[in-house]
């Protein structure tokens, strides 16, 4: 699993004289100040990178529009961050699925894509796109429902006693039909007629499309100095009136 990876964002005040007279007259309140200055322009940045995600994704799910996180800044460890999370309950870590996007290369597979390879059925680099029957929710995606029952059906869930035991009454199965591997899909109560759940393709090779650490350093460049100047105003003026 890829490790985590997102944009630092760092106490750099060269040229910036302004900040450097305030730190020169309130070095007391630097540490804080910058901290605090760093912190919250993170978060903005965050915010920022959230609202471009429309206009890099085709309809990005709510799971990819909450895939950031931002570490903060403290007065021992001067840098914030702004970083991909890497754990997710059910779903596939955002470390994973959007690696590719930011860096360029081949998709790994998701967490039922791991199953089906598991169980034997999927290359490693191969990942699997829905046949034309399969109906998608409103972002283009399989429901969980029938990624479910297809790894049931074809005994490939994590749980065994989730998986389908007899074979024969599965609506799903793998198969290599006329050249074409994948899962397929009984669909008529006879069981002779089928068509393609789960093509099973070669892992595609992306171009980067998330500019994701030039658009950090722009937005970083243009808010930073302005909150170093906001940060120390507030630490001043609660020191001036011991709040």
């Amino acid at each position: 699993m890829p490790a985590p990876f997102g944009f630092v964002i760092e106490a750099d005040i060269d040229g910036l004289e302004q900040v450097e007279r305030l730190i020169k007259g309130f070095p007391q309140h630097a540490q804080f100040a910058t901290a605090l200055a760093l912190t919250k322009t993170a978060k903005r940045l965050q915010s920022h990178y959230t609202s471009r995600l429309p206009s890099i994704f085709d309809r990005p799910t709510p799971y990819v529009l909450r895939s950031l996180r931002t570490r903060p800044a403290t007065k021992k460890n001067l840098h914030a961050e702004v970083l991909f999370k890497d754990e997710s309950f059910k779903g596939t870590p955002a470390t994973r699925y959007m690696a590719p996007h930011v860096y360029g290369g081949r998709r790994e597979q998701k967490v039922s894509e791991w199953r089906l390879h598991d169980a034997g059925y999927l290359k490693p680099n191969e990942i699997t796109v829905p046949g034309k029957s399969i109906r998608l929710d409103q972002y283009g995606n399989m429901r969980r429902g029938i990624i479910t029952r297809i790894l049931s059906n074809v005994r490939a869930q994590g749980d065994a006693a989730q998986n389908t035991t007899d074979s024969s009454k599965a609506r799903y199965f793998y198969g290599l039909i006329k050249g074409t591997r994948g899962i397929w899909e009984r669909y008529d109560r006879g069981g002779r007629s089928v068509r393609p759940a789960l093509l099973f393709v070669e892992s595609p090779n992306y171009e980067k499309r998330f500019r994701f650490y030039e658009i950090g350093e722009k937005f970083v460049a243009d808010v930073l100095p302005d909150a170093f100047i906001r940060a120390f105003t507030q630490a001043i003026a609660t020191a001036r009136t011991g709040k």
